[in-house]
């Protein structure tokens, strides 16, 4: 039993040293966190393929809260800008709304008629309060 508590204490310090050898106290938080990025964001054709495929063409699951599919969408577009490939705010608000399941077709119409863009805030709002009231005509309760 001591042996198996000793083996894991060894192998944590071990794992927490090797991620940490490369700091020293003298560098700033800044630092280290430079020095992390450089390490572990790594800009390749791979990761850029899956984000990119997250940003354009996510699964809109009507079981899960619009947020989590939203959400997504804006997760797939900050990892991008933060590898160097930021897409343009048109291209997330369009991402959402091509990708909405059909039961969001009204709403859908509504925001892509408009003759001036919609903003990411407006398209949220919307999406929410079409959510809001199928959750209250079906008697469901809230996320």
């Amino acid at each position: 039993m001591h042996r198996m508590v000793l083996y894991k204490t060894i192998s944590a310090n071990s794992t927490r040293d090797a991620h940490f050898k490369d700091t020293s106290p003298a560098q700033t938080a800044k630092d280290v966190w430079e020095s992390l990025k450089s390490e572990y964001q790594k800009d390749s054709r791979a990761s850029r393929f899956e984000l990119k495929k997250r940003l354009y063409n996510p699964v809109h699951d009507v079981d899960q809260p619009i947020s989590v599919y939203i959400q997504d969408i804006i997760a797939a577009s900050e990892a991008l800008t933060a590898l160097g490939h930021p897409p343009s705010p048109l291209d997330i608000v369009d991402s959402i709304l091509m990708n909405l399941d059909s039961s969001f077709g009204i709403v859908r119409t509504l925001l892509t008629s408009q003759p001036n863009e919609p903003t990411l805030a407006a398209v949220k709002k919307m999406l929410t309060d079409q959510e809001d009231t199928r959750v209250a005509l079906s008697g469901g309760g809230s996320w």
